[in-house]
This record gives structure tokens, sequence and C-alpha cells, in this order.
């Protein structure tokens, strides 16, 4: 049954049933955002289910890592350049920098997150998120895909303006060259 059709099953909605609504919608504050969506569309309560989207209730970024997503990401992880962290070279990666679509340790992507937060005026936009841990859009995918992100052409680029060597990633981040990469 599409949104908006109704019989007469789906029109009435029980005391039993509104009082479970109320609790998912009112009562408890951990409750899962999907779970007061699929609520509110079992009794058809439209105006409950458009209130819950348009406050961003619901989230995309609720929801587990896709399958093909999940496969994609460990192709790129078997890659030699993608295995390690690109600012370090000693760890391996766990997060990935979508602002340059490379990938880095943990402990780098803390020391980006210290130095190119929004709290810091002036400093350049980093935005780092754990590969495997959070939901990947597709502005995200696209800053990773083959042959445009990943660490190798980072690396090479590095490489070009003399920069593979600088190990303080505030010196090497704010760079003229690094300021324009991607």
């Amino acid at each position: 049954m599409k949104l908006g059709q109704q019989n007469e099953k789906s029109m009435i909605m029980t005391e039993e049933t509104k009082e479970g609504m109320d609790d998912l919608l009112l009562g408890d504050e951990d409750a899962d955002p999907t779970d007061l969506l699929k609520a509110a569309f079992e009794v058809n309560d439209v105006k409950t289910a458009l209130k819950l989207l348009k406050e961003n209730a619901f989230k995309s970024s609720q929801f587990a890592i896709a399958p093909p997503v999940k496969t994609y990401l460990e192709v790129m992880m078997e890659d030699g350049f993608n295995r390690y962290c690109i600012d370090c070279k000693e760890n391996e990666v766990t997060h990935c920098l979508i602002s340059y679509g490379t990938f880095v340790c943990e402990k780098c992507a803390m020391t980006h997150h210290e130095l190119f937060s929004m709290q810091n005026p002036g400093a350049i936009s980093v935005y780092a998120k754990n590969i495997y841990n959070d939901h990947w859009d597709n502005y995200q995918l696209s800053s990773i895909v083959e042959g445009f992100g990943g660490n190798e052409p980072m690396y090479h680029f590095l490489k070009e303006y003399d920069l593979e060597e600088v190990t303080d990633i505030k010196n090497r981040y704010n760079s003229r060259a690094l300021r324009w990469y991607k």
C-alpha cells in the first residue's frame, strides 16, 4: 500500500497504537529515528512522518555501510599506497580526509582535527571520517574514486612539489600547493 492510500484497517488508530506512538515520539530520547518513522507509516500518520523528516530526526548517516560500499573500501585498502597513512607513513589507515580524498591513521586524523577544525579561524577545513564505521554519501565516495582519490595521486603531487618528506602536518597542509589540491 502506498502512502496516502487507506483502507478500513489503516484508518482505525486504536488507543494502544496511539499510546505506542506517543511513547515513541515523546518518551524515549534515545529512540531510533528509523523506528519512529516506521511507526508513523504503520499507523498512516503522514503528518508525524513528515515532521520527523523535516526535523532531520531521520538521517542517512544512521544506516550501516552498504555491502557494495564496504567491499569497495576494502579493495581500496588493499592498494599499497592506501594501506598506510599518507602523513606519517607508519600506521595503517583508519580514516579518510574527504577534502583531499586520502587515507590517514587515527593519530594523524586527530591531528588534522585539532589543527584544522572550524574552531581555528582562517584554518583550512578538513573533514576526517572513519573508513569502516561511518556512512558514506555519494560526494564522499567520489572523493576517493580510483584514479582521482586515494593516497597514490596525493603522493605523486607531494613529490612534485617536494613535500613528500615534510612530516609536520601543519606545514605540509598549509603549503600553497596543498591549498589548491583537489
